[in-house]
């Protein structure tokens, strides 16, 4: 089970489930995680510390949107978790504009209700 899955409700709110995998080893899965910022520069998510991110992580929203980032920067949030701050790479911008998009209009709509 995840670590994430044990947070308290007030620090998952807002965020979104994702998968991370490592960018070039066979597409092998590190951990999950909840991406509390997302742009299409970049994201902010929180993983558990115990997991050790190489340099560049693939990061997949679901079967169909995964992008690959270069982490920039890693600072604890609690004792066991990490604030991590990563930059996508060029590549499949016209993609993550959609997402981007797509995730904000989600967004919104959930909270109108």
């Amino acid at each position: 089970m995840s670590k994430i899955l044990n947070l308290p409700a007030a620090m998952q709110q807002g965020g979104i489930a994702v998968k991370l995998h490592h960018s070039w080893l066979f597409n092998y899965f590190i951990c999950r995680a909840v991406v509390k910022d997302i742009s299409v520069g970049g994201a902010g998510m929180l993983v558990p510390n115990e997991h050790k991110l190489p340099g560049k992580v693939r990061v997949a929203f679901n079967d169909s949107n995964a992008f690959i980032g270069t982490i920039r920067y890693t600072y604890p949030v609690t004792e066991k978790l990490n604030f991590v701050g990563i930059e996508w790479q060029k590549k499949d911008e016209l993609r993550r504009i959609e997402l981007v998009a797509e995730l904000q209009k989600q967004a919104n709509y959930t909270t109108t209700l």
